[in-house]
């Protein structure tokens, strides 16, 4: 089996746990073959860490492996679990970072899951992803990015609001002055989309959310809709610009740029351990049910 190695060099994680979680990781590579990003590589070498027999991971795109290991926050999940979106091999987040709710396995709990894998238990879901393109001026798009939790257009200064037309499947339903739009998958309901008052919908949920950032009237409420629509956002500003962020990457574009998002046809296999619940992970990153007076 090829094991790839994602993290960030900015570790949260208690020492003493981390430590044991990269010496379980490596641990592997005596039945399998191990590869390591080169940043987080020379992270490892810096913190004392002998590699030998590991290989580095350059990666420029798709890569090919059977499962790849994330260790950090969810930005880390983010940014690494492009690197295997739309094919077989499936990702582990371990969290190491703040929140954790992608990277929800707690680096202790490593050894569970990987006896789980390797005995057919773990539990495997496929997460949505969205496509988000942009209509070039000879009405061509070009695709900006897969997305596993957002799409959002924002203002790019503090000064001015930016206008957001939003069209589904060529219809249009608000035209929305504010701070911008927000295009969720079931995934990022949690993510940005929690933070603007989108509802939490369940990740295996076939549906699409629309939510607006700082709407300038109250009557606007965030939507959810089937996942076959197709959406398309006309942007206007006074600035002349605005920011297309997917998955917190941004890109500056032209006011008037039409923005379409669509669902992939790929998929993001995420692995678990028999014991994971998403119920329980909504229990203790949300502390539903705590007394804050506690």
């Amino acid at each position: 089996m090829k094991i790839s190695v994602c993290g960030s060099i900015h570790q949260n994680a208690s020492q003493e746990s981390f430590l044991d979680l990269m010496r379980s990781i490596l641990a592997l590579k005596i039945e399998h073959t191990i590869e390591i990003e080169q940043r987080f590589y020379s992270y490892l070498i810096g913190r004392g860490f002998s590699l030998s027999g590991v290989g580095i991971l350059n990666p420029s795109g798709v890569i090919e492996t059977d499962i790849l290991i994330s260790i950090g926050g969810d930005g880390t999940f983010l940014r690494t679990a492009k690197l295997i979106a739309g094919t077989d091999a499936g990702i582990i987040g371990i969290n190491s970072g703040h929140l954790g709710f992608l990277a929800s396995l707690q680096p202790e709990d490593f050894p569970h899951l990987w006896n789980d894998i390797i005995n057919g238990q773990a539990f495997e879901e496929k997460r949505e992803l969205l496509e988000c393109y942009v209509k070039k001026a000879d009405g061509t798009y070009t695709l900006r990015g897969l997305t596993l939790n957002e799409v959002a257009v924002m203002k790019r200064d503090t000064a001015s609001m930016i206008s957001v037309a939003t069209y589904i499947n060529g219809e249009l339903i608000s035209n929305t002055d504010g701070d911008g739009q927000l295009i969720s998958t079931p995934t990022g309901s949690t993510a940005y989309a929690l933070s603007v008052n989108g509802p939490v919908v369940h990740p295996l949920s076939p549906v699409v959310q629309i939510c607006s950032i700082a709407p300038h009237t109250l009557n606007m409420r965030p939507i959810v809709l089937p996942d076959s629509v197709e959406i398309e956002l006309v942007v206007e500003s006074r600035s002349g610009s605005y920011l297309l962020a997917v998955d917190g990457k941004s890109h500056p574009e032209t006011a008037g740029t039409v923005i379409k998002i669509k669902k992939s046809d790929k998929w993001l296999k995420v692995l678990h351990s028999s014991r994971y619940s998403y119920y329980q992970t909504l229990r203790e990153k949300l502390m539903w049910g705590k007394d804050p007076r506690i």
